[in-house]
């Protein structure tokens, strides 16, 4: 039994999966995921009769997404791994927005290549582009979201990352198609297919490629598994205060 969790987004999903079997599920609306998470996590178990110690690995989305939010999720996956003893597995959010909006295509669709896009605040979007059999080609990685139309408002937009903009969707025809946010039983699903076919989790994984410069990290285009570290593509919101030299 894993659980597989995500809260890279405003919202937060959580799953338990044996083998190929969703046992249970739920995704949350939640303003504080830190506070609501942890706890339905536990519901969840007692729901499925599933005792804590019978979990033998975690999976969580690491972004990229908000720093705060991002880390939460992360910071409880490392938590229970480290508690229980078990592997804990991280996965780009955007590959399981691609991977479940991919396999809900009907079998004559002609999507070609399309953008994954969730809100980043600070009026910009984080992003990756993926091919129609959801194979990321580009990315992750942060930008304003009228730059990015001048190049791919022909392609079509999955996720929120236009939600704040409808003036831009209007302006350039977009089509923006669901899902919203990362599914945590598409998380595990991804580390699942991973893992089937021998390949491994990086040993560390940079939360930023040069913190002074703030500067992105750039990640192959088929790396699928990474370190339980958030993907952070810029430096957080909070900065520290300036030093005060005591007299």
């Amino acid at each position: 039994m894993r659980l597989a969790l995500d809260t890279s987004t405003t919202w937060s999903s959580i799953a338990l999966v044996s083998g190929e079997e969703v046992v249970a599920a739920d995704d949350i609306d939640a303003a504080n995921p830190g506070e609501v998470v942890v706890a339905r996590i536990d519901e969840l178990l007692r729901e499925a009769d599933v005792e804590r110690t019978s979990l033998t690995g975690v999976v969580v989305g690491v972004g990229p997404g908000p720093y705060t939010s991002t880390r939460v999720g992360v910071a409880i996956a490392r938590a229970l791994g480290f508690a229980l003893g078990i592997e804990v597995v991280g996965v780009c959010s955007h590959d399981a927005i691609a991977a479940e909006f991919v396999a809900a295509l009907p079998a004559d669709s002609d999507t070609r290549d399309f953008i994954v896009a969730t809100d980043a605040r600070r009026r910009e979007v984080y992003w990756a582009r993926y091919d129609a059999y959801g194979n990321r080609r580009s990315g992750p990685a942060v930008a304003k979201p009228a730059e990015l139309l001048e190049s791919f408002a022909n392609l079509v937009w999955v996720g929120n990352g236009l939600d704040r903009y409808p003036d831009l969707v209007a302006a350039n025809t977009v089509t923006v198609m669901p899902p919203t946010h990362p599914s945590a039983r598409w998380i595990e699903w991804i580390a699942a297919q991973e893992m089937a076919t021998g390949h491994t989790v990086p040993t560390s994984q940079p939360e930023l490629a040069d913190h002074e410069s703030g500067s992105q990290v750039a990640f192959d285009s088929d790396q699928r598994l990474f370190a339980p570290f958030p993907l952070y593509l810029r430096r957080p919101d909070a900065v520290p205060s300036a030093q005060v030299v005591m007299p």
